[in-house]
């Protein structure tokens, strides 16, 4: 993956561009990323006269709205180019890397990708391991969500490559977290399980506690599909101690929020759901968790509810995973509250881009839709529960969480 060579660099960004509206701040945001990835592949191959450029790329960058954070993380790759040596990837990675991620985390993956496999052409595997693996792993979790699944193994296997070749224990075990997530994307739970709790056995010593945490995150999710949402809900809230502030703890309370959910613990589900869905760095996050408010005012039979939150993310440009499940629940809900026709269109729409983006686990959940709707025996929404005993305190803590974030 490192090192090779793509037919037009940079093509996500052109594509982007001409998806935006010119003299938008998408546009202009849009435009400097290409700019400045230009001057870093001139800044890696022509010596110094990528220098000429500089003064044109920041009157470019310029032009981002001052409120918009990538203006700052692109200003700062520039500057690390002026002071680095052509080629030295140590003051360049860090700054380029900020901007990869600040693209994925607000649901722009295929320029991430771009970002990150710019720094896969520059970066030697060894000698820039960590730039190396971490833009692999980016790379792995961004092909996933766009439900690219060939792009996101071999993300994952270079990194595996790369860890292994330096020796390097924790990246290895982070790898086979990535293709654990994958397999339970493509529907083999069987291996994701597999694959974890050989993660989980590898990591009882203290300095691999990060990676524990990663993994006893994503063997909760597996425990969730096995059908074991009490199961889930305590691998999840024993991740939470090692979780600090931030994405990864977005994430977690955000799946504690859907097994709480599944258990018919709707409370603590609204709570968790209704603290991420308004306070996450994560747009992916943002949106799924709204959309999981959409399914909950469905059970809750709350109409206005429904149409409150379906409408936070009506027009939004969702991947896959998250287009199909709001094509779903919007059948559930149409048919909940009496819009037959509404609803059969929403089950074939979730069929449709089921199939098209290869989300197995939900061709079969559409189908029944569609088969219900036809024979009119939409399923009765179950009662709401309280959390079970030894969960209780944990719902307690969520609605602290929810008061303390002041939502809701």
């Amino acid at each position: 993956m490192g090192g090779h060579q793509r037919t037009l660099r940079h093509l996500p960004f052109f594509e982007a561009l001409a998806a935006c509206e010119e003299g938008s701040a998408e546009w202009a945001g849009m435009t400097a990323g290409l700019v400045v990835l230009r001057l870093v592949d001139a800044w890696a191959e022509d010596g110094d006269a990528w220098r000429h450029g500089v003064p044109a790329v920041r009157e470019v960058i310029a032009a981002i709205p001052a409120a918009d954070p990538a203006r700052a993380v692109l200003d700062g790759v520039v500057t690390s180019l002026d002071r680095s040596a052509s080629g030295d990837l140590s003051l360049v990675s860090p700054r380029l890397f900020a901007y990869g991620r600040s693209l994925d985390f607000t649901g722009r993956w295929r320029v991430a990708i771009d970002v990150y496999r710019t720094l896969l052409d520059f970066a030697h595997p060894l000698e820039d391991a960590d730039v190396a693996t971490g833009a692999s792993m980016r790379i792995g979790y961004c092909s996933r969500v766009l439900g690219e699944w060939e792009d996101a193994r071999a993300g994952y296997a270079h990194a595996a490559e790369i860890a292994a070749a330096r020796g390097d224990e924790a990246d290895a075990l982070r790898s086979r977290v990535g293709l654990a997530n994958l397999a339970r994307d493509r529907g083999n739970v069987p291996e994701a399980e597999s694959l974890l709790d050989d993660v989980l056995a590898r990591t009882v010593s203290p300095e691999l506690a990060d990676v524990r945490r990663i993994a006893l995150h994503d063997r909760s999710a597996v425990a969730y599909l096995r059908g074991e949402a009490a199961h889930a809900v305590r691998l999840a809230h024993e991740a939470m101690p090692l979780t600090m502030p931030g994405v990864a703890r977005d994430r977690l309370l955000a799946d504690i929020g859907t097994y709480f959910a599944a258990l018919g613990v709707r409370d603590a589900a609204r709570d968790a759901h209704l603290v991420v869905a308004h306070t996450a760095q994560e747009q992916f996050q943002r949106w799924s968790s709204m959309l999981a408010l959409v399914e909950l005012a469905v059970l809750d039979a709350d109409e206005a509810a429904f149409d409150a939150f379906r409408g936070e993310v009506a027009g939004a440009a969702l991947p896959p995973e998250l287009a199909v499940l709001r094509a779903l629940y919007e059948a559930r809900g149409h048919a909940a509250f009496g819009r037959a026709g509404d609803a059969r269109t929403a089950a074939r729409e979730a069929l449709a881009r089921a199939r098209e983006s290869g989300q197995h686990r939900y061709v079969f959940e559409a189908e029944s839709m569609l088969e219900e709707l036809a024979t009119k025996t939409v399923s009765l929404r179950p009662a709401a529960a309280a959390a079970p005993g030894d969960l209780a305190p944990v719902a307690r803590e969520i609605a602290e969480m929810r008061v303390l974030a002041g939502v809701g």
